[in-house]
């Protein structure tokens, strides 16, 4: 049977997003190669999260092998054109391209663990809208907690609209994006599996969305890729009571000078606090440190009575990074103590706590 250097390269890649690395199962450091006649499909897992990828070939022959890991590596410095591949023994598989010919030992196919099937009808949304919306919400989920439902994103499939939630204890950042659906689903991934989906994601495809028992799947309209994960199991926490709809003080600027007006700021505090100050029709962001301190100023619509706080610079940093294509952002609060209600448009919402001295 023979394939493209480049398709399967590119398969080969993409699958491997589902790789266990260290583990104490070392036959899932391989890829399940399965060829029925013109079909090749290779699928990787680490238990948690299944991915695979179907891709054309030419050929009759059929068999399922274990492929070892580093034949992804060996594919990548082949030449672009056809790469030749034999099953010589149940043991030995070549692969062959130009002038360059390697066999891999292979292990009992056997060993591979049963890759459990998500079926059911699914919901339709478009892979870049997906992808904005979970790079909005993922960076405020927690890394590692006491608790660990906070270490997922929450999706909230109801009422013709899409709402992800991530949290840590400390910031929330919640975003909603319209759907053409009547579902109600809700399900929490864990953000590990979540930058797993964000590599296969093809902005290009609208995907379908299926939740069958605890484990959720993903996957193009038109086929040809599979990734599902186990959703997280437990309650996630009411935050629709932290979202205020009415405030105090509040100040309307543009995003992008936010953005090169903190870049400029921080670059010179060697501490990880900032502040702000909102009156009369300004935003002031400064910060101070050991070797210095900077401050700007960026003309704003201000609300409400003048106020000051402090956040922890990386908290806006990584929102910042995130942040949507809007041209303007309200920043809004009660007192220089309570959280601060970042929002982007209607249907964008990062609440952080503020610092206390």
């Amino acid at each position: 049977m023979k394939i493209q250097q480049e398709t399967l390269s590119k398969a080969l890649s993409l699958v491997g997003v589902s790789l266990p690395g260290k583990t104490l199962l070392p036959v899932l450091n391989s890829f399940l190669f399965e060829v029925d006649e013109k079909k090749v499909t290779i699928t990787t897992t680490n238990l948690s999260s299944v991915c695979r990828c179907s891709i054309s070939c030419t050929g009759s022959e059929r068999f399922r092998v274990l492929l070892p890991v580093n034949t992804s590596r060996f594919v990548d410095s082949l030449p672009s054109d056809l790469v030749d591949i034999e099953l010589e023994t149940p043991n030995k598989i070549k692969l062959s391209c130009h002038k360059t010919v390697a066999r891999f030992n292979l292990q009992d196919v056997l060993d591979y663990p049963p890759i459990p099937e998500v079926q059911g009808d699914g919901v339709k949304i478009s892979g870049s809208l997906l992808k904005t919306v979970i790079r909005s919400v993922i960076f405020a989920a927690a890394g590692e907690t006491a608790r660990p439902i906070l270490s997922g994103v929450l999706f909230d499939l109801s009422g013709s609209s899409l709402t992800l939630t991530g949290a840590d204890g400390f910031r929330l950042a919640t975003s909603t994006v319209p759907l053409l659906s009547d579902k109600e689903l809700k399900f929490i991934i864990p953000i590990v599996a979540l930058r797993e989906l964000m590599r296969v994601l093809d902005s290009s495809d609208n995907w379908i969305i299926t939740l069958s028992g605890n484990r959720v799947k993903f996957e193009p309209e038109d086929g040809g890729i599979y990734w599902a994960t186990q959703q997280l199991v437990g309650i996630y926490p009411d935050y629709q009571k932290l979202i205020r709809k009415e405030h105090v003080t509040v100040a309307i600027i543009s995003l992008s000078e936010l953005l090169s007006t903190f870049r400029s700021v921080v670059t010179i505090g060697d501490k990880d606090v900032i502040t702000f100050t909102i009156g009369n029709s300004v935003v002031s962001i400064s910060q101070n440190g050991e070797y210095g301190d900077c401050s700007s100023e960026i003309l704003a619509i201000t609300q409400g009575p003048d106020i000051q706080f402090r956040c922890i610079s990386s908290c806006i940093e990584e929102f910042l990074a995130s942040a949507t294509k809007e041209s303007q952002i309200r920043v809004c609060l009660e007192t220089p103590t309570s959280p601060v209600q970042l929002e982007l448009g209607d249907n964008y919402k990062y609440i952080i706590k503020p610092q206390v001295s």
